[in-house]
């Protein structure tokens, strides 16, 4: 009965988490509209929370590499694949080297995490199986796949907004759409990432993982 309880109240505090976590976006972009510079600029709101969220994400995969060495290939990829996107939205901080500079940084980066990933080649099958059947990877992934592909499919201003909006449309309503959106789906690989040291820690105390 107490183990029920205490799933119960589990569920509750997720949802309750989860929901001021999704608020987020609205939050953002409400300051952004208001109090900031009624637009979405580099310097924005939305744009430094998601550079927050995801910094912190690829931080705590990092720190994965460091603290599961049975795990240190697939990490890296995962810790790789965050940070090669976190420098890709300071693009505008690269820029004022040369535009479009923060490519090479990204690439190097992800060059040394395959490379270093394809030398621990022997950590990434079994971790990456395990790691794709824990509730992480589910916020993970479907967090990617609204920063990747659902912001810039519903947020794509030929594909749904001009048809939409008709002469009413511009390129600011766009961004407002697709930045929010990508900040969405930052919120779930903040998640999941926080779900995946969570995760860890539990089973190095012998805790049930899943709870």
């Amino acid at each position: 009965m107490q183990d029920i309880k205490r799933s119960l109240l589990h569920s509750l505090l997720e949802v309750i988490v989860l929901s001021l976590l999704m608020m987020l976006p609205v939050i953002t972009v409400y300051l952004d509209l208001t109090i900031g510079d009624r637009t979405i600029t580099e310097l924005s709101f939305v744009e430094v929370t998601q550079e927050f969220l995801l910094f912190i994400s690829a931080v705590l995969f990092w720190v994965a590499v460091v603290r599961e060495p049975h795990a240190r290939g697939f990490m890296v990829l995962v810790a790789g694949l965050l940070s090669c996107m976190f420098i890709r939205e300071l693009d505008y901080v690269f820029d004022q080297v040369v535009h479009g500079f923060w490519f090479y940084p990204a690439m190097l980066m992800a060059i040394g995490s395959i490379l270093y990933a394809a030398i621990n080649r022997a950590t990434i099958p079994l971790p990456m199986a395990h790691f794709m059947g824990t509730r992480a990877y589910v916020f993970l992934a479907i967090g990617l796949l609204i920063t990747l592909v659902f912001s810039r499919v519903f947020g794509s201003g030929n594909l749904v907004w001009k048809e939409a909006l008709g002469s009413s449309y511009t390129a600011h309503f766009r961004s407002v759409i697709q930045e929010g959106l990508e900040l969405f789906g930052y919120v779930f690989v903040f998640y999941g990432a926080c779900l995946s040291r969570l995760h860890a820690g539990r089973q190095r105390n012998g805790m049930n993982p899943d709870r």
